[in-house]
């Protein structure tokens, strides 16, 4: 699980505010605080993922397009890269923390 947060306290998912979550069984699915927020279809290997703050708004994307626009305010000081893995064998490639465009 990866994503956006407001500070690091511990290594749980649960500390991650804007999160994707790539299960096991090829669902994409968002949590936010902690909550599961809903599965917004399937990934493949070499789908890219990104969790913006853009405009005020947290907006999730896969391949570039937005599956789920957060509800949620985003705090108004910086967010942080935060990652939980829950399994030995799984791990995150070739990510990228941008202030701005690319």
């Amino acid at each position: 699980m990866f994503g956006l947060a407001n500070g690091n306290t511990d290594n749980n998912y649960t500390d991650i505010d804007y999160a994707i979550y790539l299960s096991s069984g090829s669902s994409l699915q968002v949590y936010e605080l902690g909550v599961f927020r809903g599965t917004f279809g399937t990934y493949s290997a070499g789908d890219e993922f990104v969790v913006e703050l853009s405009n005020g708004q947290i907006l999730y994307k896969k391949n570039n397009v937005i599956f789920y626009t957060s509800t949620i305010n985003p705090p108004t000081n910086n967010l942080i890269l935060d990652v939980s893995i829950y399994d030995i064998n799984e791990g995150v490639d070739n990510i990228q923390f941008c202030n701005g465009f690319l």
